[in-house]
């Protein structure tokens, strides 16, 4: 062994012996912060970011309001497209071998929701419902549909459902997405869709208000 190894050796069993005890980890189990309607609490924060949210009653009702979004934004319908199994949008479809540069021309993307969270207006997202990723982050305008009985009171419930990384059947990627791409340089200039979609909205599926009461 030569004097470098030897000296790193050293100074390993030293790091060894001197290793301070465990400590116990807090427990996150607790009160939590949770709200009498979770619906309003997540359209609220939906639209504190930037977003817009939407509450229909089922996958019908939002055809038509789908529709009328894309046409407001001058989008061109052939570059629309839906992930949501039984949501049918647009003409464009999604493939996992979808050429990059067609995503970057996607007017639309329509996506499902695992779940949400009231706290903050994120969404989950499981890459496993997605033929293919890069269209939530390379189209310019990303919608997001998830029930309203998936909506969850805070962080500390959310982390408890999630399934990434392969655990309890999920896929190895996953996401929280709150809002549409933000990003300020050192002026606090804001840009709005510089590294993502430039609008999000948020269908939640099982209230037939535009608006939860």
């Amino acid at each position: 062994m030569n004097r470098m190894n030897a000296a790193r050796q050293q100074i390993l069993e030293s790091l060894r012996r001197e290793r301070p005890p465990a400590e116990r980890l807090p427990e996150l189990r607790g009160m939590w912060h949770r709200y009498a309607d979770r619906s309003r609490q997540f359209a609220d924060a939906v639209e504190s970011v930037g977003g817009a949210c939407r509450f229909v009653p089922d996958l019908d009702a939002i055809e038509p309001l789908a529709k009328e979004q894309i046409v407001a934004s001058g989008a061109d319908i052939g570059r629309c497209a839906s992930a949501v199994p039984g949501l049918r949008v647009g003409r464009a479809a999604l493939a996992s071998d979808s050429p990059l540069a067609d995503l970057e021309r996607m007017d639309w993307v329509f996506a499902p929701g695992r779940f949400a969270v009231a706290e903050n207006g994120a969404v989950w997202i499981d890459g496993g419902d997605l033929p293919c990723r890069a269209a939530l982050f390379l189209c310019r305008h990303l919608a997001l549909v998830v029930r309203a009985d998936e909506i969850v009171h805070n962080m500390h419930e959310a982390y408890d459902r999630l399934t990434w990384n392969g655990a309890r059947g999920g896929s190895e990627f996953g996401l929280f997405l709150s809002g549409p791409s933000k990003t300020a340089d050192i002026e606090q200039s804001l840009v709005i869709g510089a590294q993502g979609a430039k609008t999000l909205c948020v269908f939640v599926l099982g209230r037939s208000a535009d608006r939860p009461s």
